[in-house]
């Protein structure tokens, strides 16, 4: 499996707007993946958790990948 994430911009102040792509590949050749589930959390400069989003992503298949973006 293999997770990309970019954002829309390098750096940002506050207030900002930044929105981010993550992609969620699932390997070729090594069977499906279950119960597939995605977290992304935010920290903020002072090493404070500022922000976290779930996805449940369900079943990827051989080879299947998945763009989730916000």
């Amino acid at each position: 499996m293999t997770v990309t994430k970019t954002a829309s911009v390098v750096q940002a102040s506050v207030p900002a707007t930044v929105d981010y792509k993550i992609v969620v590949q699932n390997s070729k050749g090594k069977g499906a993946l279950y119960r597939a589930t995605l977290a992304d959390v935010l920290y903020g400069p002072d090493g404070k958790r500022t922000y976290a989003r779930h996805w449940n992503l369900g079943t990827l298949r051989d080879g299947e990948e998945v763009t989730v973006t916000y």
